[in-house]
């Protein structure tokens, strides 16, 4: 089980590689100015699938990997759920142009920005309804590659699109047609693999977990998409979107610190529920590779950053550096966050991850209130670097108070841990 998901991480790990190349061609290309806008899109674009999706991936995992609820009751799940978001999108997208002038996610005027962000966010939907899908069937080794291929793709596009760059062509069109790519390849593929798939009326039994699941992921979802996005909205209220793309840039860099942890959250939710099911001695040990991996991340995150400010970037990006720095304790102490909550989520404990991402909002929205006037980016930075590691501290003594395991379990490398990782093989 163990070497399943580290195999099947191994090219997540890639996908999310590749793809922090290929923004950092896009950051070239666009200068601040414009990154600014294309992270605004990012931002918002996710704020509207989380709020319209109401925690349905996720449920559409745990029900799926746990046999709750069959095949096809879990793509017609999806399905609904998926035409129902990009429609809304769609009317939502032509009320804003309507009322304001302006699209919806980036606030742009301009004929051609509806059809942009319309082709964006029906690539978001498609790339997570069936990555859940995927996930549900205990495929996500395929996923992943599909994803890797996909992305692949787009670096090599952006690549030689920054080579022989042609004045006046902008990227934001282009990185939104890759998003419908990457959905439609996804969708392919599934049903080139998948083909009897049929739809099907859940039974009222079925339909109340699956809701009752999807509406408290849904709150404590959308709280810690909040804790850790809203300084962009209040860094782009009190100053422009050269602002944002600096820090969103600085973000960038810091998640990267993120990547082992999510692969792994992405996965252990099935691990934890299908048989064999991974114990509580076999998560910590699981804990502590993802860690030591992370702890290597962060010092290349920080040579990688650095290089890369001097001698990449424009230099309008240049007092991103800083705030890094700043913010890089926070982000690292968050890796016990990510790793733990699906551990919570497959025990449907799910009061836990909604407490301390609570606690982590009303932290950071207090700090980044006072500190973001004053001292712009570093103070977003310093902000959630408080936040994330009081959340971190939390959620950490409640996972030893429910596993009864001494803390050392979670940081101490013993001589298993490193044999498990000499024995496994791509």
């Amino acid at each position: 089980m163990l070497s399943t998901i580290l195999k099947s991480g191994f090219f997540r790990l890639l996908f999310l590689g590749v793809t922090f190349l290929t923004s950092l061609l896009v950051a070239k290309i666009s200068g601040a100015d414009g990154f600014g806008i294309i992270s605004l899109l990012i931002l918002n674009g996710a704020f509207f699938l989380l709020i319209t999706g109401f925690g349905t991936d996720a449920s559409i995992i745990w029900h799926g990997s746990g046999k709750e609820v069959d095949e096809d009751g879990v793509f017609t799940i999806a399905f609904v759920t998926g035409v129902f978001q990009i429609a809304l999108f769609g009317l939502l997208e032509y009320i804003s142009i309507s009322i304001t002038g302006k699209s919806l996610l980036t606030q742009q005027m301009g004929k051609w920005y509806p059809l942009i962000e319309f082709i964006y966010c029906a690539g978001l939907v498609l790339t997570d309804k069936y990555l859940s899908l995927f996930y549900a069937r205990n495929n996500a080794t395929l996923a992943n590659k599909i994803l890797l291929f996909t992305s692949l793709l787009s670096f090599t596009f952006f690549f030689f699109l920054l080579l022989n760059y042609v004045n006046g062509v902008q990227p934001l069109p282009l990185f939104c047609a890759m998003i419908l790519l990457q959905g439609l390849s996804l969708s392919i593929i599934f049903h080139s693999r998948f083909s009897k798939i049929k739809f099907q009326k859940l039974s009222v039994d079925q339909l109340n977990s699956v809701f009752n699941f999807s509406l408290l992921v849904f709150f404590t979802n959308l709280i810690q998409f909040l804790a850790y996005r809203v300084d962009f909205w209040i860094l782009d209220f009190y100053f422009d979107k050269t602002k944002v793309g600096v820090y969103a840039q600085a973000c960038q860099f810091a998640q990267l610190l993120w990547i082992v942890p999510r692969i792994f959250a992405s996965m252990v939710t099935p691990a934890l529920r299908n048989e064999p099911k991974l114990d509580d001695h076999q998560f910590a040990q699981l804990f502590r590779i993802v860690s030591l991996a992370s702890a290597f991340l962060l010092v290349i995150t920080i040579c990688l950053a650095f290089l890369l400010y001097q001698y990449f970037l424009p230099i309008e990006f240049t007092n991103g550096f800083t705030a890094l720095v700043i913010m890089l304790p926070g982000y690292f102490s968050f890796i016990a966050v990510t790793i733990i909550a699906p551990y919570f989520s497959s025990k449907r404990m799910l009061w836990v991850n909604f407490n301390t991402t609570s606690i982590c909002f009303i932290v950071i929205v207090i700090f980044d209130l006072l500190l973001i006037p004053i001292y712009g980016i570093k103070g977003a930075a310093f902000a959630s670097s408080i936040a994330y590691t009081l959340a971190a501290i939390l959620i950490v003594f409640r996972l030893m108070k429910q596993t009864q395991l001494p803390i050392n379990s979670l940081w101490k490398i013993n001589k298993s841990d490193l044999q498990l990782l000499h024995k496994f093989h791509f």
